[in-house]
């Protein structure tokens, strides 16, 4: 057993070597400032729903369940993010865009589904730029 004494690195040890790493970070978020939800009327099982219990057309907005066919379903922020890319009208400007999903369901708080037919959304995309270096020399 030999006992070998450990310096402090030096630059010339990472001579031919990756020592400093920039990353440059750019996170994306839409806000959502408002929406509409409308229902497809043309949906036989949706109309059944609504007609027997209007009580599952009125719901906390922050509670909102929605689920696409073959999908698990999810919060209605996320169901957007997935619907509504982030920037695609500029940054910091207020926009409106109207989805019409094929086969998009709000799901109820005892599990029934409404076929959604059309959401209309009012949201204003942020863009955050985060640079991160990294010195491989600290790391040691």
């Amino acid at each position: 057993m030999g006992l070998k004494l450990i310096r402090k690195p030096r630059g010339e040890d990472w001579d031919g070597c990756i020592q400093i790493v920039n990353i440059q970070m750019k996170f994306l978020r839409n806000h959502y400032l408002d929406f509409k939800l409308e229902f497809d009327g043309k949906d036989q099982e949706t109309r059944e729903i609504a007609e027997k219990d209007p009580s599952v057309m009125s719901v906390n907005s922050t509670e909102i369940v929605v689920r696409d066919e073959g999908y698990e379903p999810c919060a209605f922020n996320l169901w957007l993010d997935r619907h509504v890319s982030a920037g695609s009208d500029g940054f910091g400007v207020e926009s409106q865009k109207m989805l019409i999903p094929e086969n998009s369901y709000l799901v109820t708080p005892d599990n029934r589904e409404l076929k959604l037919g059309r959401v209309v959304v009012t949201y204003m995309s942020t863009q955050f730029d985060q640079d991160l270096e990294i010195d491989a020399m600290n790391l040691v």
